[in-house]
């Protein structure tokens, strides 16, 4: 008999929210609810996602919901690193909790957080669970230009463009962006102890690791976007005078010993006009010469839909602390079961 997949959410902010509202509508089964903030602690799940009630609190306590529900996944939308949601993992790992995170640095640890993810793979391993970082950038960075490849007879280069439009997101994502800042706090944050690689750059080394590429080495910068009118920035509820930020595009490129190079830029902004949309573009320079544009990325949902899509791979794989090049290509699901 199929069943459906259950999940204790963690973190319901703008993520949170998205993933709670489409999962139910894929008939699967939210069984906890944990957030950080008090001002929400014992609202209604479903009130607080703009549903109708569920009859499910929303507590405080991870561990205590995880020990109560026995969920098949935990998923985490409170945090952009693995650093920040260490503790989530592991009262997940010792509840033998599968783990799914939207945590941007969780989808390579193997090059950002090395260490910790190194632990929390091994406990994940001993445990019999599965970790994965997974959203927008498994379909739209470490998968299509992949795809894209199959076609070519030879690759010299691999190079991607991605517009992501911020205004839909919270505060943190604002700073993350740089959005708001002014050119001075811009320039004093560049040093290398404080550069951080963005979502795009990070999931180029999924994509390397795909096509069987071995990186030696890597070049990255991050460049001040402006605009020559003020704009109006709702999460910092203030309007961004010309001369400050409204955000920043971020540039890593790879080395390989394969002798093809991976870029990738990734523009999280402020959208410039109204009705704009989040393009991005992939080109291959080899034989023969490539291209594939997405019109309308649509990160506001693609983000979830992507994390839900892959709970299926995450039940079924082998333990320990993956990366979505560990497995089968990212598919949509018309039936969200727990898959034998």
């Amino acid at each position: 008999m199929a069943e459906p997949i259950r999940v204790v959410i963690k973190g319901l902010g703008v993520v949170g929210k998205q993933f709670v509202s489409e999962f139910l509508e894929r008939d699967g089964e939210v069984v906890g609810a944990v957030d950080g903030w008090d001002k929400i602690i014992g609202a209604d799940l479903g009130t607080h996602c703009g549903r109708a009630e569920l009859g499910i609190q929303i507590e405080k306590d991870l561990d205590a919901v995880l020990d109560r529900t026995h969920p098949d996944v935990l998923v985490l939308a409170n945090a952009s690193a693995i650093s920040d949601q260490e503790a989530d993992i592991r009262a997940a790992i010792t509840h033998g909790v599968n783990v799914v995170t939207s945590a941007e640095n969780a989808f390579y640890w193997r090059r950002i957080e090395p260490e910790l993810g190194g632990q929390l793979d091994a406990e994940a391993r001993k445990a019999g669970v599965t970790i994965l970082g997974t959203g927008i950038q498994d379909v739209f960075w470490a998968l299509l230009p992949a795809v894209l490849s199959g076609a070519s007879h030879s690759v010299e280069r691999i190079s991607g463009s991605t517009v992501g439009i911020m205004d839909g997101w919270g505060p943190v994502v604002m700073e993350e962006s740089r959005i708001g800042w002014t050119m001075e706090q811009f320039e004093a944050a560049k040093s290398p102890q404080t550069e951080h690689l963005d979502p795009g750059a990070i999931a180029l080394y999924a994509l390397a690791d795909r096509l069987g590429l071995t990186v030696t080495g890597e070049d990255t910068r991050v460049d001040p976007v402006t605009h020559d009118q003020p704009l109006f920035a709702k999460a910092l509820d203030r309007e961004i005078p010309v001369g400050e930020l409204i955000g920043n595009a971020a540039t890593l490129e790879l080395k390989t010993r394969e002798s093809v190079t991976l870029s990738s830029t990734f523009t999280a902004r402020l959208s410039t006009f109204e009705g704009e949309t989040e393009k991005s573009v992939w080109e291959i320079s080899g034989r023969p010469p490539l291209k594939i544009a997405v019109d309308d990325i649509r990160g506001d949902m693609t983000t979830t839909s992507a994390m839900i899509n892959r709970l299926p791979d995450v039940i079924n794989a082998s333990p320990g602390f993956l990366t979505v090049a560990d497995l089968p290509a990212p598919r949509y699901r018309a039936r969200l079961i727990k898959e034998q």
